[in-house]
């Protein structure tokens, strides 16, 4: 059945419309339960206007899509059954970014992309020594370079067994 909405905005009542198609996905549901969770999807759509400072704007708009995209994502139903559960309420799902709403896989896989753009943004590949016109031959002095070529860290070698 659709979901009745009065908003008096085209875009709002339209994206609360998608809210609750996104809830109920392929299953079947009774009446009780269309009707539960289109109050889930009006509530949810509340608080992203509310959030938006009361506007449709740019940014309303593209939290509206992000929010309806994830929710039919066939990669997340993890997010989409807390969503009609409760254990993610309207206003803490109004609230969530991408991040937050993405797959525990996604978000492993996200945490290896950061991890490997630090370490590659940081990693060093140039380790010399540095020409001296220093009277000791023991005391060496090295260079850590990024890829860049620009120097990270100069200084003495300690260890003097070598």
């Amino acid at each position: 059945m659709p979901v009745q909405v009065a908003t008096g905005d085209k875009f709002r009542d339209n994206c609360i419309r998608l809210l609750h198609k996104a809830l109920v996905g392929s299953s079947q549901c009774s009446e009780e339960e269309d009707q539960r969770l289109a109050e889930v999807a009006r509530h949810v759509e509340q608080c992203m206007y509310r959030d938006c400072n009361f506007q449709v704007n740019k940014h309303y708009k593209d939290i509206a899509r992000s929010k309806i995209w994830n929710l039919k994502d066939s990669k997340n139903p993890e997010l989409r059954e807390n969503v009609i559960s409760g254990n993610i309420g309207a206003e803490e799902f109004a609230k969530m970014d991408s991040e937050a709403m993405a797959s525990k896989e996604r978000k492993r896989q996200n945490s290896i992309i950061r991890k490997n753009s630090l370490a590659n943004s940081i990693a060093i590949v140039d380790l010399k020594p540095i020409p001296m016109d220093d009277p000791d031959p023991n005391e060496r002095k090295v260079t850590f370079s990024d890829r860049a070529g620009n120097r990270i860290w100069s200084g003495s070698d300690m260890d003097t067994s070598t």
